[in-house]
């Protein structure tokens, strides 16, 4: 029986690969970590499987770099707070509330500091943007959407005005398959020989992504590699056109076909393809060493590793995977450094990855890559609990069914763990009507509004205690309460 995930979009934040934010599309996927206040949980009756993030957006011609919240204006202008107008011309652009899809604003309407919008140019072909004016003076957001947060500061005689500075534009006639590939300009589908322009930002998917398996992208029939140097291996495909790109008149846009690889296991693991990563346990499927799937099918891996011990890289072919890299939470203090390696060390040690082409190794006619890791002596840590209160248990599979039920000695008050458990508490005496507070080491759990009668945590070495025994040796301890209240009424 698989863990199901819980999803808290109140408190999380995610690394994610960019494209276009959709109204009704969780901005766009990778791979993400935030682990501190267990906001991705898999959560089953006896515990969950937390899982988090940091946050990285970026894509295109769109320069939404000064992100913001909504717009918190009147609409009629009738607003008692103070407020500026937002000028521009509404036939050269169009104005959104809040996301590029978001609600239309008229110019002359009354808004407020802090205020965000986006602004998406409609120049048509020939033409494109040479610069994004506020109140005549250019600013540094370039290509065919610029966003923008409202500062009174910015104001002159109580107005913002947002103008546009055009220069030529190249044109060319757009080449892709549209019965296996659908295009999108504006938000409007687009087929098969349309005219679009230089700076045009176009948003390419699959129409079936279930039996059409992308390799990579490509741009006249070369591969596409992004400015970090990466080649473009999901469904769907964002691509601001430049103006190189556009040979004779014409620009073609396909996808290489994936093929299939064979994974090989040096090591125990288990290793599951991932269908939805916000809901890992909607299908899918467990591969065993020899096993085949397509390239850039996600896949989790997690070691099966032996009591004391503990992960520190993965190879693919002989070669160490990187470490994740986490941004989130964000802030200079200690903890939140901290809190960076934890989740840094959680999804290292519970790898998401995708298989790619350029990885594998020709074996006996089969593309074959070989996935193994290394490790190193865990520390050892005394866990505190009171058995009466709090059930434990030791997460040490991706299926619940090998859940360990840990419980303290009698005549004991700590049971061994070791770094890099992950471990569930909770509370027996939770019913309706209740609400936890979970301390841990003497501080109390920041937590969801819910109080939880469930709290995961992946042990690391910043998040137990440390003591010294007499002899000066160091004793990692790491000690669960919980309290059981009547909920407050709203």
């Amino acid at each position: 029986m698989m863990y199901n995930y819980m999803y808290n979009l109140k408190s999380q934040t995610c690394l994610q690969r960019s494209y276009k934010v959709k109204k009704n599309r969780l901005l766009s996927i990778v791979i993400a970590i935030l682990l501190g206040t267990c906001v991705f949980t898999f959560t089953s009756c006896g515990g969950s499987f937390p899982i988090g993030g940091g946050i990285a957006i970026g894509g295109g011609g769109s320069s939404n770099q000064n992100g913001g919240g909504s717009s918190g204006s009147d609409e009629n202008n009738n607003n008692t707070e103070e407020t500026v107008k937002l000028i521009f011309d509404e036939s050269k652009m169009e104005c959104h509330e809040s996301y590029d899809t978001g609600d239309l604003v008229k110019s002359g309407k009354n808004v407020s500091e802090d205020s965000y919008f986006v602004f998406k140019e409609k120049l048509g072909n020939g033409k494109k943007v040479k610069a994004w004016c506020l109140n005549g003076k250019e600013l540094e957001q370039k290509g065919s959407q610029m966003g923008y947060t409202v500062k009174f500061a910015d104001a002159v005689g109580k107005k913002i005005k947002i103008t546009i500075k055009s220069e030529d534009a190249k044109n060319g006639k757009l080449e892709f398959n549209d019965n296996l590939i659908k295009c999108q300009l504006d938000d409007k589908e687009i087929k098969n020989n349309t005219i679009v322009k230089e700076g045009a930002i176009l948003e390419f998917e699959v129409k079936d992504s279930k039996t059409q398996h992308v390799g990579d992208w490509q741009v006249n029939d070369a591969k596409f590699i992004d400015k970090e140097g990466n080649p473009q291996r999901e469904h769907d495909f964002r691509y601001y056109v430049k103006a190189d790109d556009i040979k004779d008149g014409k620009i073609k846009i396909s996808y290489r076909t994936a093929e299939k690889i064979t994974l090989k296991f040096e090591k125990p693991m288990e290793c599951k393809t991932i269908v939805n990563f916000f809901k890992p346990d909607d299908g899918g499927e467990f591969i065993s060493t020899g096993g085949e799937v397509f390239e850039n099918t996600l896949l989790l891996l997690r070691p099966s590793i032996e009591a004391g011990k503990t992960l520190t890289v993965w190879t693919i072919n002989g070669t160490e995977l990187p470490l994740p890299k986490i941004s989130f939470p964000e802030g200079d203090s200690d903890e939140a450094e901290n809190k960076r390696k934890d989740n840094r060390d959680f999804f290292n040690y519970n790898k998401f990855w995708g298989p790619y082409i350029d990885d594998a190794k020709d074996e006996n006619g089969k593309k074959v890559i070989t996935i193994s890791y290394e490790t190193r002596v865990a520390k050892a840590v005394r866990l505190k609990f009171d058995n009466d209160a709090i059930e434990c248990k030791k997460m040490n599979s991706i299926k619940k069914s090998e859940d360990t039920a840990l419980v303290i000695p009698d005549n004991d008050d700590y049971i061994l763990v070791y770094e890099n458990d992950m471990l569930s508490f909770t509370a027996k005496e939770f019913e309706k009507g209740k609400v936890c507070k979970w301390t841990v080491n003497d501080e109390e759990k920041e937590s969801s509004s819910t109080k939880p009668a469930s709290y995961t945590e992946f042990l690391t070495e910043r998040n137990v205690a440390e003591e010294e025994d007499d002899d000066g040796n160091p004793i990692y301890t790491f000690t669960v309460e919980v309290s059981v209240e009547d909920a407050e009424e709203d």
